[in-house]
């Protein structure tokens, strides 16, 4: 999990644990397998809907349809964020 948003063009995620959903995942690939545009995407996501595991709390209300469909809307936090601030 954690690792995905470290893949890029020339880098690529490779899970070694037998119950792995993906058990590799390049650039190509990332929006169809993880539903979210890039890696930047995919830790902002993470940002927004918090993450038990890592002790992150998110932002109350937001999951992980609602931070997809967020970051989807906006392209990033901080577009949503200016967006907010403009009006």
């Amino acid at each position: 999990g954690d690792w995905l948003q470290l893949v890029r063009e020339n880098v690529s995620w490779i899970s070694l644990r037998e119950d792995a959903k993906h058990k590799q995942v390049n650039f190509e690939q990332f929006a169809e397998l993880t539903g979210l545009p890039t890696p930047r995407a995919f830790l902002e996501a993470k940002a927004l809907q918090g993450d038990n595991s890592d002790n992150i709390k998110g932002v109350g209300g937001i999951g992980d349809g609602g931070a997809k469909e967020l970051l989807h809307e906006w392209g990033s936090v901080a577009a949503m964020v200016r967006g907010i601030n403009d009006g």
